[in-house]
């Protein structure tokens, strides 16, 4: 009888585990997602702006949570593009571990981009994304063969797509991104909570002081949303100077904010970031680090 009690606690307690975990990986995805993304990487956001510069683009983001928990939310997401005539490719890997739930997922995308008058372009972006997420059981705190877990495992990869527009004229760019839209098409409310469902943006670069072009302002405004999370209003400003260094700020409507500095090498560019967690997931996630990495090759 008690070892019967025990065996259905511990049970329990596995799966408990197992669902806040997943739960925490999908909620924090949405409520912060990489920071790079907004100024330095805006390709990770919206498949419209692959290749939008010319040349190829290499970036590597880093994102690890200050708290010292076991199994506390790390991130990392690599994308490369490049740019050629009116056309441009590119492809995005992600990996992100919560406590025992492992979820990678890649892309593989187009964008074309179509001049229609002076200064004026209309960009459009498709791209396939392949995903999975697993257990680690190893870090489960189960006894035994578990069919429920082992079920969450044997669940194979997902096929789905993303879209994307951006409206660009002089230093105007206004875009609209949707991820997932299989997945959101077919309205399985029980796949579809957390799950994001779009991301807009407007921003405007403006030249600061003499004019001379070495010193700008970019104010940016994004709105975004998730199904069963409510939608989220971020506000950032970039400043750089002299295409040399840039210091950026973001204050998010889910009651959190982010901060960085970054600096340019030649064609590396480089940008750490902190972000302060949003109060309903510090306690299990805290505040984070992120490190981005870019490479430009080209023009």
């Amino acid at each position: 009888m008690n070892t019967n009690i025990k065996s259905s606690s511990r049970y329990i307690l596995a799966l408990l585990t197992t669902v806040v975990a997943v739960g925490i990986a999908e909620v924090s995805a949405q409520l912060s997602p990489m920071g790079t993304g907004y100024f330095q990487n805006p390709y990770l956001f919206n498949p419209a702006r692959a290749g939008m510069e010319g040349g190829t683009t290499l970036n590597l983001g880093i994102r690890a949570t200050a708290n010292t928990m076991p199994g506390a939310p790390r991130n990392q997401a690599f994308t490369a593009e490049h740019g050629f005539g009116r056309s441009g490719i590119g492809l995005v890997l992600d990996n992100t571990s919560v406590g025992s739930v492992r979820h990678t997922g890649g892309s593989l995308g187009y964008a074309y981009h179509l001049p229609l008058a002076a200064d004026h372009q209309l960009h459009f972006g498709l791209s396939a994304t392949l995903s999975r997420s697993r257990l680690d059981m190893t870090k489960v705190n189960a006894t035994g063969y578990d069919p429920v877990l082992a079920a969450y495992n044997e669940r194979g990869a997902r096929l789905d797509a993303n879209f994307g527009l951006a409206y660009t004229f002089s230093e105007l760019c206004v875009e609209f991104a949707m991820g997932d839209l299989i997945r959101n098409i077919e309205k399985d409310e029980r796949q579809l909570v957390n799950n994001p469902l779009f991301f807009s943006a407007v921003s405007y670069t403006l030249p600061v002081g003499d004019g001379s072009g070495s010193m700008a302002l970019t104010p940016k405004v994004c709105y975004r949303g998730a199904r069963g999370t409510g939608n989220i209003l971020d506000v950032g400003l970039d400043f750089r100077f002299a295409e040399r260094f840039r210091v950026l700020g973001l204050y998010h409507t889910s009651e959190n904010a982010s901060f960085g500095f970054g600096a340019r090498l030649g064609n590396l560019q480089l940008l750490g970031m902190y972000s302060l967690e949003t109060s309903s997931l510090s306690r299990y996630a805290g505040n984070a680090f992120e490190v981005g990495l870019g490479w430009r090759i080209g023009n």
